[in-house]
C-alpha cells in the first residue's frame, strides 16, 4: 500500500496521496508564508479519486494523520512536534 497522510477538514476526513505528514505540513507552512490562502486538492472519498479542493489560511483548523502508522502500529509513540513551538 502506498503512503498517504488523512486530513481531517471541517469535520471530514481527507487522503492526500504520496504524502507523509511531515512533508504535508511543510508544503502547507511554505503556501501560508507565500500568501494568506491557497487550496489545497485531496482525495474526498475511500477508494477511486474524486477530487476536492479546500481552502487553508492561517486560521483553517485540520489535523494531518498519517495512514501508515495507523495500519502498521500496534500503538502510538508520541512526542512534541517542532511546531508546538511556534509563536505569532
Amino acid at each position: 500500500m502506498s503512503r498517504r497522510a488523512v486530513l481531517i477538514y471541517g469535520g471530514n476526513a481527507y487522503t492526500v496521496a504520496d504524502q507523509d505528514p511531515d512533508t504535508l505540513r511543510d508544503h502547507i507552512m511554505t503556501s501560508l508564508a507565500a500568501e494568506p490562502a491557497f487550496w489545497l486538492t485531496v482525495n474526498a472519498t475511500e477508494g477511486r479519486f474524486t477530487r476536492a479542493q479546500l481552502l487553508i489560511t492561517a486560521t483553517t483548523e485540520i489535523a494531518i494523520v498519517d495512514d501508515y502508522n495507523i495500519e502498521h502500529s500496534t500503538r502510538f509513540e508520541t512526542a512534541a512536534s517542532s511546531t508546538d513551538d511556534i509563536s505569532d
